[in-house]
């Protein structure tokens, strides 16, 4: 039987590289036909060239948390000199996060919500009140460098960026298992996704492409991001 399976799945190999290759042309003839033609730039786009952003930071029973995460992300904004929104959106928290935040958060804005409604659905509830066109998802444990913002905002320049992931960073006892440099290999007909390593030599550039940005570390294009549908309730408890 087991020899049966193994002749079974690779019978199937075949397909699953026709339906790659196929997926390859047609990126590749995507490209080709996009760089040809003339495209008309929404003028709203405009104001991507200088922008002003929502962080979006969802808490659930995170007091303590918030307690670190906060001050940094208030010292990040007063560093870029702009009217950059927080935005907490509170999932239906049992603690005293929302006390906390009006007593010492008060440039903060809140949304609480009726109860916990789970990742995806709660960011999606974030972006959707937000009052800028870029929206900045962050966990409420992502503690950010003073100088985070403005390379993310900055590749909104170009009309064609969806979303700009940050780099991501463990206490130093902990293994650093998210980069941010993610990406997909085929193995056996089989797409394998990972968090690569940073190297020395992707410094040299400015920004890699990367296959998906993290919902708790990236900045996006709000509007675009709706159109999607945000994050599916498909995948709830997850998100994609």
């Amino acid at each position: 039987m087991p020899a049966i399976r193994a002749l079974l799945a690779l019978g199937f190999l075949p397909l699953q590289m026709l339906l790659l290759l196929l997926f390859l042309l047609s990126d590749g003839l995507h490209f080709i036909v996009s760089r040809l033609t003339s495209k008309t730039v929404d003028p709203t786009e405009k104001e991507f060239s200088d922008p002003a952003c929502s962080l979006v930071v969802l808490n659930w029973n995170g007091r303590h948390l918030l307690e670190e995460s906060l001050p940094a992300l208030e010292r990040a904004v007063r560093f870029t000199g702009k009217n950059h929104e927080i935005l907490v959106v509170d999932n239906g928290s049992t603690d005293d996060s929302l006390i906390w935040l009006q007593d010492n958060c008060p440039d903060v804005r809140l949304l609480p919500l009726e109860k916990n409604l789970g990742f995806g659905e709660g960011n999606n509830r974030g972006v959707k009140a937000a009052s800028h066109e870029i929206a900045v998802l962050l966990n409420n444990d992502m503690i950010v460098e003073e100088d985070f913002l403005p390379p993310l905002l900055q590749a909104f320049a170009d009309p064609d960026v969806f979303a700009v992931s940050s780099q991501i960073f463990f206490p130093l006892d902990k293994l650093r298992q998210e980069t941010g440099n993610t990406l997909v290999r085929f193995r056996w007909g089989y797409p394998h996704f990972s968090h690569e390593p940073i190297q020395d030599f992707h410094y040299f550039r400015k920004y890699l492409p990367v296959l998906w940005a993290g919902g708790g570390s990236s900045a996006f294009h709000r509007r675009r991001f709706l159109a999607l549908g945000g994050f599916s309730p498909l995948f709830s408890p997850c998100y994609f």
